[in-house]
């Protein structure tokens, strides 16, 4: 029988979240104030309409999107202000938490569409007119995607955690000393597999810990809960997958509190210790074995496949300029499909006042519904172009 080969067809940042310390300039946080008035304001006047989706157009772009303000702050006050559009999210507040004065999560399809570093490179532009920062990271999910092993193979009884991090050094390749657990076995209370249909789809590690990692199939997450990351079918393919073959995706998270046990506390020394924290994630801290007879788990040798995950490195990011758009052609398909779903079932139900001669078309039922829409914009004291605006600046569009 042919052994199965393995390929590594995605890698990059994932999650990226980053905190700015030091001040605002002068003037910032009131004039972000006053807009947020003004989106207080606009939720107020509403009466029918849905308050709780008010967002109003700032003067800053990001990725030619704009930002859009939410009338309201978050977590009890400790930030004032809410800033939103696809590529990221970001959070102002007074710098009452350990001199943080600005706190930005970019979204997973922004990473990829650039690629880690060209995308913060953007948000930092932007924030650096905002205020004099240090930037550190607070969170990042690494992962790579391999393709040749099935997702209905993967045990948790394989896979091997030993150890937790004693000191970090930063020379050379292994930069890391583990210190043996107290007790002859592995910490295995926070493992989880999880299965669905009768196959194995994640097996998660410590998920409520600084440091945790998931192991799961992704194309079948993408079918079942992000089917707008179909775009992920094309990095692949850039990278010899043959859209037959599984795809498997391991990703390692770290929170603020390992990565400063690790020495990353500015951005620099993330992009330089990427490669580092892989290495101690898949080779010390987690991996996949064969088992054998004996007892000592830590001996049992390391598969193939986790073999091509350990020889991961993120100096070359996979990115996709096109994401954008195959997230707009999913959504357009499905959206056609549901707005001709809605108007068969107008026409079902309005037919039972009176009948549907034999000629009534897609064009009558269309112009029945044209007949209703006024009424309708009266209703939530709003018009079709108003609206249509409104949604254009929340999925990142500008006039």
């Amino acid at each position: 029988m042919a052994r199965p080969t393995y390929r590594v067809v995605g890698r990059g940042v994932d999650t990226l979240r980053v905190n700015a310390l030091g001040h605002l300039h002068e003037g910032v946080m009131e004039e972000f104030l006053g807009l947020q008035q003004e989106a207080v304001e606009e939720r107020d006047a509403r009466l029918h309409r849905r308050r709780d989706e008010v967002r109003l157009e700032t003067p800053y772009t990001l990725d030619g999107q704009p930002l859009l303000i939410a009338p309201h702050g978050a977590n009890g006050g400790m930030w004032q202000v809410l800033l939103f559009c696809p590529a990221a999210r970001i959070s102002l507040g007074a710098g009452q938490l350990n001199g943080i004065s600005a706190q930005v999560v970019l979204s997973a399809a922004f990473l990829w569409q650039h690629g880690y570093r060209a995308a913060w490179d953007m948000v930092q532009a932007l924030l650096d007119t905002w205020g004099g920062f240090i930037y550190q990271p607070s969170e990042v999910h690494l992962c790579a995607d391999v393709a040749g092993k099935a997702a209905a193979t993967l045990r948790d009884e394989d896979f091997v955690r030993l150890g937790h991090v004693a000191r970090w050094r930063v020379e050379d390749a292994m930069i890391l000393d583990i210190r043996p657990s107290t007790t002859a076995q592995e910490d295995r209370s926070t493992n989880e597999l999880i299965v669905r249909y009768r196959q194995a789809e994640t097996v998660s590690f410590s998920l409520t810990a600084p440091h945790s990692s998931v192991v799961y199939d992704k194309p079948r997450e993408i079918r079942t809960h992000s089917p707008d990351k179909v775009w992920f079918g094309d990095i692949w393919e850039a990278n010899g997958w043959d859209r037959e073959q599984p795809v498997i995706r391991v990703e390692m998270r770290y929170e603020r509190e390992v990565l400063h046990e690790m020495g990353i506390d500015t951005m620099d020394q993330l992009w330089e210790g990427l490669d580092s924290l892989w290495q101690y994630s898949t080779q010390k801290w987690l991996r996949h074995t064969r088992p054998t007879l004996d007892k000592n788990r830590s001996r049992w040798p390391t598969t193939a496949w986790w073999q091509m995950v350990q020889g991961v490195t993120f100096e070359r990011a996979d990115a996709l300029p096109g994401v954008r758009v195959k997230q707009r052609q999913f959504h357009e398909r499905k959206m056609l499909a549901t707005i001709l779903g809605y108007v068969e079932s107008w026409v079902a139900w309005k037919a039972a006042e009176g009948g549907m001669g034999a000629g009534f078309d897609l064009y009558d039922a269309l112009v029945g519904v044209f007949d209703h829409a006024d009424d309708h914009y009266a209703y939530h004291e709003t018009t079709f172009r108003q609206a249509v605006t409104q949604k254009r600046r929340k999925i990142g569009f500008t006039d």
